[in-house]
């Protein structure tokens, strides 16, 4: 009988780890795991006696581990050049095309397994531009170690068992998010960054203009001197910090000399930023917010344009037509895959919708590839608006209006000629149709020939042209979506914990004046102490201590979820051990911070002493 509960104890103990070895595999794939933490959490099976359990007792799990190694489906991104190298790391057979997709070249050009050009999604490098920093590093992943080489960014919850490798697919999510994590404090710093006038000198930049502060050039300000090819007036871009909000702008400087300060300028101004104001939460569209006139940077009193910055953004300009430099030299300029022209061409209509239905026309100057900002992978927003109404004035009748709107149709088209004739001598529809679909060739000369009577001449007519393209660009932003959606879970999570670490550092050997000495070493909270020593100081059989990261998460994760499984804490002696439930333990943390609480709110009740 005791051999056979011993043989029991050790068959119970490999279904636990075979089912822990598949919930390993499961985070590993798909960062879930729904089902198998429930199988964890379930009574395990106690077979009547050794002999009537069957040699595929373990079947189950057998076929779940089966299940665990099939390649998860994991969203790309939001482009279908991600989804195109989903399915070509996928391990299975190749996805499925319908055959009825090829009758159409623009059906076929729509799927977005289908396609062979370069992913919808650049990275370029930030460079100088509206709304950039040239002197900005790049962020490698070793940035965001600590000295011992624990990485912040990328902890993820500790599963027992032994892990199983990731699969493709959730390599690539993970290197997607690890982009992300790079991207977001590399933005924060570019907004926050300062001169350093030791090392850079100060630019001729005063250290306050107007309410902003902490200015820097988004661009080089010496070249910025000269003539715009695109306005035809100098105009220099700096950002600035304001001291209201304390959100960072970027400040556009239209000189003087060319462009008089006078009331009137300041008060036409005005109303332009007052025009745009209804379209400034487009996402495609970079709305001025403010106007006003200084003279503090030189030159003369001269207009501020202000508009939002977008850190670490480059013009369209930057990066698909000007060539790039490398370790062997200048490289040759990258041209933006078809795929990324459909998606460029159907977020422009939506800036057109928005400012036609508006009454406004954005005008071509603001449709140049050096005025066309992209933001974050895949993203462009239309900038510069409102320059040339100040410098031409607005039109005197509605035949006017619908001119200028028919030359923003060209404009747009011009714009995704040049973008895909990239590295041409000369872009034309010729060199176009050498790269392109012949249906996007068509649409971009339907496009540049709209101020001549073609058959586009209004955003609806180029809407109803786009097709399926629209539908595209539709799923891949929810795909997005739902893959921010997944970071911002993992990054709440990792805020919850702060916060219970927080509140443990709080708690635990405090030194207060009018609390008993011994506060924090008795009662609930020396069960919060052994907790602690359970959580963060952890020791091998040798003494060596144990930095497990994933211990730490998971003891937490169940602390902030007040689990009702057990745990043993044992004490530092080594000489008396306690065993509490996690729900037991959280009641003890928040009653422990309620008292500290209670008394911070009494001792800012009370009147200060008088001295």
């Amino acid at each position: 009988m005791f051999d056979r509960d011993l043989q029991k104890k050790a068959l119970i103990g490999a279904d636990t780890k075979a089912v822990a070895a598949l919930a390993s595999r499961g985070d590993s794939a798909q960062g879930g795991g729904t089902t198998i933490t429930a199988a964890l959490n379930a009574k395990p099976f106690f077979p009547a006696s050794l002999a009537s359990v069957p040699p595929n007792a373990g079947g189950t799990i057998t076929a779940r581990l089966t299940n665990a190694n099939a390649a998860p489906f994991v969203p790309g991104g939001a482009s279908g050049g991600s989804m195109q190298r989903l399915a070509s790391m996928s391990s299975a057979a190749a996805p499925f095309v319908p055959k009825a997709a090829t009758e159409s070249p623009r059906g076929a050009a729509a799927l977005p397994t289908t396609r062979s050009r370069a992913p919808a999604t650049p990275s370029p490098a930030p460079t100088s531009g509206a709304a950039s920093i040239a002197s900005t590093p790049a962020r490698s992943a070793g940035d965001l170690l600590l000295p011992d080489g624990d990485d912040l960014l990328g902890m993820t919850a500790h599963t027992p068992g032994d892990a199983a490798p990731p699969s493709k697919a959730a390599l690539a999510a993970t290197l997607r998010a690890e982009r992300l994590r790079q991207e977001l404090p590399q933005r924060k710093f570019v907004a926050l960054q300062q001169v350093d006038v030791e090392a850079e000198g100060d630019y001729g930049l005063p250290e306050v203009l107007q309410q902003y502060h902490s200015l820097y050039p988004l661009e080089d300000l010496a070249a910025a001197e000269a003539p715009s090819q695109v306005f035809g007036v100098s105009t220099q871009v700096i950002k600035g910090v304001s001291s209201l909000d304390g959100q960072a702008v970027a400040l556009r400087r239209i000189d003087g000399r060319q462009m008089p300060m006078s009331a009137d300028l300041l008060a036409a101004a005005a109303e332009k930023v007052e025009a745009w104001a209804p379209l400034a939460q487009h996402p495609n569209l970079s709305c001025p917010c403010g106007a006003f006139a200084s003279g503090e940077l030189g030159g003369g009193v001269a207009l501020f344009l202000v508009s939002p910055l977008w850190p670490c953004a480059v013009t369209l300009e930057q990066a698909h037509l000007l060539p790039t430099s490398g370790p062997s030299g200048l490289a040759r300029p990258s041209p933006p895959s078809e795929e990324q022209l459909w998606s460029y061409l159907v977020q422009l209509t939506a800036a057109l919708r928005a400012a036609h239905s508006a009454r406004r026309a954005l005008r071509s100057q603001a449709l140049a590839a050096s005025k066309v900002l992209l933001t974050s992978p895949g993203r462009i927003r239309v900038g510069s608006l409102g320059i040339m109404e100040l410098l031409v004035g607005e039109p005197g009748s509605p035949e006017e209006q619908w001119a200028l709107q028919r030359e923003d149709l060209c404009a747009v088209g011009h714009l995704i000629m040049c973008l895909a004739c990239a590295g041409a001598a000369m872009p034309s529809l010729e060199a176009c149709a050498a790269v392109c679909s012949a249906e996007l060739t068509r649409l971009v000369g339907a496009l540049m020939d709209a101020p001549h009577g073609g058959t586009l001449q209004s955003w609806r007519q180029l809407s109803s042209a786009l097709g399926d393209a629209l539908l595209s660009e539709v799923e891949g932003g929810q795909m997005y979506a739902e893959e921010l959606g997944a970071h911002l879970a993992r990054e709440a999570e990792a805020t919850r914990m702060l916060r219970l670490v927080t509140r443990l550092a709080q708690i635990l050997e405090r030194p207060e004046g009018d609390l008993d000495p011994q506060w924090a070493e008795t009662g609930d909270r020396y069960l919060i102490k052994l907790f602690r020593d359970f959580v963060f100081h952890q020791v091998g059989e040798d003494g060596a201590p144990l930095l497990d990261w994933g211990h730490i998460a998971e003891a937490l994760a169940k602390l902030d979820a007040g689990l009702p499984e057990k745990v043993m804490l044992m004490s530092r002696d080594e000489m008396s051990m306690l065993v509490v439930s996690y729900a037991d333990l959280k009641r003890c943390v928040e009653g422990a911070y309620g008292e500290l609480r209670a008394r911070a709110s009494q001792s800012r009740s009370r009147p200060l002493p008088r001295r």
